[in-house]
Order: C-alpha cells, then structure tokens, then sequence
C-alpha cells in the first residue's frame, strides 16, 4: 500500500469509514515508520502553534459547549436574517465558517457575514483568534473585520452563535486566478507580491505569524477598477492534522481533522519545530511565488511521506530550469526564499526591494 494522502487519513477520522478499510489504513502505519514519524511531527506542531496563538491573543478558555450557527439556523437561505443583516447570497464554505454576502437592514451597507459552523471548542477559539488579529492589524491588504456579534437568544454571548462582520470583498482568490491563467506574467508579480510583503511585515511586527500562507488565502480584490491583494484567515490554522501522536497510541478512530494540502508549509514546521517564526511566512511566500512564475507548485508528492520528504531533504527544484527567461535577480530571490535553513532566507524587505527594482 502507498503512503497515506489526504483521503486515507480523512478516512482513518471519519467515524463512517469500513472497518475493513480502517484496519488496512491502520495496519500500514503499523509496518510504515515515514507516515508514523510524519503525521507524529505534524501533530507537534499544530498543536504548539495552536498553543502559541491562543497566548499571544489572551484568547478566553471555552468551558462550556459550544453552539453552532448552523446548529441553530441549519436551513438557512437568502433573505433570512441573521441578527441585523439579511443574507444575499452564499459565497463560500471552508472548514470552520460559512460566508455570505449580506446587507444591514437599517444602514443599507453591504458587508460579508461568516457564520461560525463547526461546534467545537477548538473551531469556536480559532474564530475568534482571526477575528482579534485581523481587526488589530487594519492594513490595507489584510481583509477587515469590522465587528464580532452573537445571535440574539445565545445564552452565552462569548461563545454561541458568533458572528464575524467582514468587508465584502469583489473579486477572486490567487487560487482561482491561477485556475483559470496558470500562472502570472512578469508584469504581475510585483503588483501582487509587494503589498503581501508590506501585510506580512505589519503582522510580523505585531509578533504574528500567519502559517498558512497559500493562494486560497489570497484574494484579488478589486477596488475602484483596481486589483488589490488581500490575506485572508490570520491565526486561522485552516490546515490541521490529527491531534496527537500516534506514537503515543492516540485513538484515530476518534473526532480529529485533516483538512487542506501542507505544499506550502515550511521545513521546520513539517519538522515540528517550537520556534516557528516569520521565516516561515517567506518560505511559503517563495512557493507561492515560484508556483505563480512557473503554473506549477514546486514541491509535488503522491501521499505526506514523498510530499514531506520533497520539502524537507530532496534538492530543491531550481526555477531557472523552468523558467530561463526570467531575469537572475528573480530567480535568485526565488531560490533564496526557499532555503531550508532559515537563516539564509531574504527578509520581507530585500524581497519587496528585488521586486520593486524589477518594475522599475
């Protein structure tokens, strides 16, 4: 049997799953030390970058259960409404909230409505935690959060039913935009690029670190017939893994997640590492952007053991071989930023600077 992928360790959580295929999963991490020793090392480090977001934000410690919007409304539709806005239209889902565009019914404004949906504790104080931090950093280039609301009728007004206010956004994600072109020209680089660095760096200097950097948390918005890039999900770990070691005889059989694809993670988060710092922002920064130079993402693997073993010990793939019309500063900004010892990647500054004396 291969290596796990993300349907199989999906499958190992879902209480649904055959036994018959349960035990087969089961049976080969028995006899496979990569896929133990991997999902062992990812495990770490969610759960002490999960630990180290909850101290940095002073989040509150939820004791009580938690309840669900979608609990509450599990039909909802446009026109409803939700506290003081009316649903327009449902514009997304991922694996803690439900977006909707909608309207506040005295003011007129349009404004886009997350509703929390999962009713666990860790989703309710990850809710929260993006909430904090985008309202704190108010860049524009960072999606804003105008308010935190609860239901009316929750009994707990901290924890049930929230409701999180954000900017309404027109446009698409880097994700979709690289769907439909494949990748972007010389010319756009920068324009997206640029302004991603000077968020990053507002955050960095408010000691937060994003780790999950990836094209699906960028969005292209357009403002007065102009594009501009927008973070989206600060302290929002959307990409999480079983909670526990599995060398520690952790139950999988019981509720954990794997939601999302690790392709832009950086070494030393793979590897479990305490210390994860901005550097790991500009590594999946530099993914980011060799997949937008190349239409392709640089690290590719069928299941996490080869996936994690490309980013972690074979050569790093050299975006001069695929692209050897791009000028040298840019390939050798590319290939600096995905150095695996940290300490000889560019800081946010030299790589908006190369980028900057690009376009000029």
């Amino acid at each position: 049997m291969a290596c796990l992928d993300d349907d199989d360790v999906l499958a190992l959580v879902d209480a649904g799953t055959p036994e018959a295929r349960r035990a087969a999963l089961l049976a080969h991490l028995d006899g496979c030390p990569a896929c133990r020793m991997l999902v062992a090392a990812v495990a770490r480090t969610s759960h002490s970058e999960s630990r180290a977001a909850d101290e940095a934000t002073t989040l509150p410690q939820l004791d009580a259960p938690v309840m669900s919007v979608s609990s509450r409304y599990p039909d909802l539709v446009a026109g409803d409404l939700v506290d003081r806005y009316r649903l327009d239209a449902r514009l997304g889902e991922g694996g803690v909230g439900i977006v909707w565009s909608a309207t506040h019914v005295e003011l007129g404004r349009r404004v886009a409505v997350k509703l929390l949906k999962s009713a666990s504790r860790e989703h309710a104080q990850r809710f929260l935690r993006e909430a904090r931090i985008s309202a704190s950093l108010r860049h524009p280039n960072v999606v804003e959060v105008y308010d935190l609301r609860e239901l009316p009728g929750a009994d707990r007004p901290d924890v049930e039913g929230m409701v999180m206010i954000m900017e309404l956004l027109e446009g698409r994600s880097l994700r979709e935009h690289l769907d439909q072109v494949g990748a972007l020209a010389r010319h756009e680089v920068g324009p997206v690029f640029r302004p991603l660095c000077d968020a990053l760096a507002a955050a960095h200097g408010k000691g937060i670190v994003h780790r999950d950097l990836k094209p699906d948390n960028v969005f292209l918005a357009t403002v007065s017939g102009r594009v501009v890039p927008k973070i989206l999900d600060f302290g929002l770990a959307k990409l999480t893994f079983v909670q526990a070691s599995l060398d520690a005889g952790v139950d999988l059989t019981r509720s954990g997640a794997l939601l999302g694809t690790p392709h832009y993670m950086a070494p030393e988060q793979i590897g479990g590492a305490r210390d994860v710092d901005p550097r790991a922002d500009v590594w999946s920064l530099g993914v980011m952007l060799w997949e937008c130079l190349a239409g392709a993402r640089p690290f590719e693997g069928r299941g996490y053991g080869p996936l994690f073993q490309a980013i972690t010990a074979l050569p790093i793939p050299s975006l001069a071989a695929v692209r050897p019309d791009l000028p040298a500063p840019l390939l050798d900004l590319v290939q600096r930023m995905l150095q695996r010892e940290r300490a000889l990647r560019p800081t946010l500054d030299q790589v908006a600077t190369v980028l900057s004396d690009l376009d000029a």
